[in-house]
């Protein structure tokens, strides 16, 4: 998912967690659709992230021994700082983070909206109690 993508998303769920005065049985109704909705797009983002953070470790290394191979015969790249330096300037290292980076905000979007959901039933609840006193009922 890209950050238009994610800002779709972001306006899909906040329309769909609303809750209406006048459709709170459907809004009550819906929740498990919802979380359903939701928790299939984290499960899909969260495995995505996980490749992202594989990619990553796997690219780290990759460098980690390149440098180290020429520190052997370059005095500059003899301290772990001067590799880590030269690995963290790699492009494609950057871009890779770069996009863990998105993806992990994303997945702990997705992790805040699943509990959103999963109290919307008590919000709901309360708000036609509120309701009620305020009727007299």
């Amino acid at each position: 998912m890209n950050m238009e993508q994610f800002r779709e998303l972001k306006r899909r769920a906040k329309e769909d967690l609303k809750i209406y005065e006048i459709k709170l049985k459907e809004n009550s109704l819906e929740n498990n659709s919802l979380y359903q909705k939701y928790l299939s797009i984290y499960i899909d983002e969260k495995s995505d992230r996980i490749k992202e953070e594989w990619n990553l470790k796997r690219r780290h290394s990759k460098l980690w021994e390149e440098y180290k191979n020429i520190g052997k015969d370059n005095r500059y790249l003899d301290k772990k700082d001067d590799i880590q330096a030269c690995i963290f300037n790699d492009k494609e290292y950057d871009e890779i983070h770069l996009r863990l980076n998105i993806r992990i905000i994303i997945t702990e979007f997705l992790e805040l909206t699943l509990k959103n959901i999963a109290t919307r039933s008590f919000n709901i609840r309360n708000y036609q109690d509120r309701i009620k006193f305020e009727e007299g009922s």
